[in-house]
């Protein structure tokens, strides 16, 4: 392989950590049932935030 090669994948290396770090740091939210859910989640899909209200 040749250093050229090396170097691209280094840097594509760098660019899907930017990527993950950018993911992480986005948050999202969804309600349902009228407002009576609401779920918060990271870009990465971990569980932020959960709320039920009442009926």
């Amino acid at each position: 392989m040749g250093a050229n090669f090396l170097k691209q994948m280094q840097d594509m290396q760098q660019r899907a950590g930017e990527l993950q770090k950018g993911l992480a740091s986005m948050e999202v939210e969804g309600v349902a049932g009228g407002g009576l859910v609401r779920a918060t989640v990271s870009g990465l899909g971990a569980l932020k935030a959960l709320a039920i209200g009442s009926a």
